[in-house]
């Protein structure tokens, strides 16, 4: 399995964990936390900047979408999206409908279009890039929404939506859900979707398992189970495709939450994880290669004085990044949820002397 070199970048910043990244035209990244700060990381240099952002407020900060020089910063029930032109750092507030709550989303470039699923309501939002007039379509599923991505096979948005679970495909120029198809395990909860060739492909999170759907055909292959699951690791996030492949956070977490749309809450049965400490995302990733069937782990080098979380990940102009922090916790010498140095990875090396 070709799994790429990645370069480590220590950062001089102290972060809670980050999320979901943004991939800018230029190749750099940009991503936030939750103390209202974006940070812009600019892979040739190897460094990242620190923005204080006021007009966050504290708010929630669920995902960055690139768009035509502006970062649109997904705040979940917030009542509003954040547009931050990357050049100024002026800030926009974008009204959304009552009741949306909006935590993942993805750009169109060729089409300028921003796309967000909001979970609370089952719909799909439209905003084209320097636009404030949010259109807005229902999505008639049974579960509640997840992930989206933009699948290149047909152009499509495809979805996934959970208990019961499946996988839907949103038709942008008519506005609406064109097929849904459920998955085989319904009963429980699946990530974000990926796409590599005429596939794409899920994980079933807290159950080990990689499933992959046929696009021509729109039917369900075995899935095929991971190794590692419940010894190794007890939760897979959603798949992201570099080179072929296909790449998930792994977390300790091993009872499956449930989200509460109406309090904006993740609610977990159990905080412990498979070791019986307190859960927290891993040191690694799990590497999955559909043309093998392979799997592997991508792994972080540390010393003994720190783990590196690493949680997002995102592809920014061929270029594969991870982002985490430090949360090795110093009075009880395990990993912990406190804030800590920022790291990022890149699967290229910044250039000397930039």
């Amino acid at each position: 399995m070709n799994i790429p070199q990645m370069y480590q970048y220590w950062q001089p910043h102290r972060t809670s964990r980050t999320f979901a990244i943004g991939a800018a035209e230029d190749g750099s990244i940009w991503f936030g936390c939750a103390a209202d700060t974006l940070f812009h990381h600019d892979p040739a240099s190897g460094h990242t900047e620190a923005i204080h952002v006021p007009a966050l407020a504290g708010r929630p900060l669920s995902q960055c979408v690139c768009l035509d020089g502006y970062v649109y910063i997904l705040m979940q029930a917030s009542g509003e999206l954040l547009r931050y032109e990357m050049d100024s750092g002026a800030t926009t507030p974008i009204p959304l409908p009552a009741g949306c709550n909006v935590w993942y989303g993805t750009a169109i470039a060729r089409r300028h279009l921003l796309v967000a699923v909001d979970r609370a309501g089952k719909r799909i939002l439209m905003l084209e890039s320097g636009s404030e007039s949010v259109q807005v379509y229902p999505v008639d599923v049974p579960g509640s929404l997840q992930g989206i991505r933009h699948v290149a096979y047909d152009d499509g948005i495809y979805g996934a939506f959970d208990k019961p679970s499946g996988v839907f495909r949103f038709d942008m120029d008519k506005g609406k859900v064109d097929w849904v198809i459920p998955t085989l395990s319904p009963e429980h909860g699946f990530g974000g979707v990926a796409e590599v060739g005429d596939h794409v492909y899920l994980t079933e999170c807290y159950w080990g398992k990689m499933h992959s759907l046929d696009l021509e055909s729109r039917s369900w292959e075995d899935p095929l189970d991971i190794p590692g699951y419940g010894e190794v690791f007890g939760f897979a996030g959603g798949p992201t495709a570099f080179s072929g492949q296909l790449y998930c956070a792994l977390s300790t977490g091993q009872a499956e939450p449930q989200f509460d749309a109406v309090h904006n809450k993740i609610v977990v049965s159990n905080p412990l994880g498979i070791d019986g400490k307190p859960h927290h995302f891993m040191d690694r990733y799990l590497v999955f290669d559909p043309a093998a069937g392979e799997f592997d782990y991508l792994l972080v080098e540390h010393d003994e004085d720190s783990y590196p979380l690493i949680c997002y990940c995102a592809v920014a102009n061929g270029v594969f990044f991870i982002t985490g922090c430090d949360i090795w916790g110093t009075v009880n010498e395990q990993p912990a949820w406190g804030p800590g140095r920022l790291i990022v990875l890149q699967s290229v090396a910044a250039k000397q002397g930039s």
